[in-house]
């Protein structure tokens, strides 16, 4: 009676671990096949750039931002793009600012 419940435990386990990992492999390969119907065949990724986005409410939003990617870019990290999601309330003066502390980047 102990090998037949023990036995029947361990058959139900790798059936489990068998529907796991086709799951699993279903999955790998739609979204590979999907990736490479969207356009992700070239795609290599930089781990030194990132892309920023504040959502701009308030000039505070954009003194934390500008100060955790000055710290960020000591750091060795690039910033290619910035994207302020109401660039409109940021004042001409800090977008000068931001421009000028981070060269190359888009805003």
């Amino acid at each position: 009676l102990i090998i037949r419940v023990v036995g029947t435990m361990v058959l139900s386990d790798a059936l489990a671990w068998l529907v796991i990992g086709l799951v699993s492999l279903i999955v790998r390969f739609h979204m590979y096949s999907l990736g490479k119907l969207m356009g992700y065949r070239r795609f290599e990724p930089d781990r030194d750039a990132v892309l920023v986005t504040c959502c701009t409410n308030g000039l505070g939003h954009v003194h934390q931002m500008e100060h955790v990617l000055s710290v960020l870019q000591e750091a060795g990290m690039r910033f290619p793009v910035i994207a302020l999601a109401k660039e409109h309330k940021v004042p001409d003066y800090k977008l000068a600012s931001l421009k000028e502390r981070f060269p190359g980047t888009v805003f």
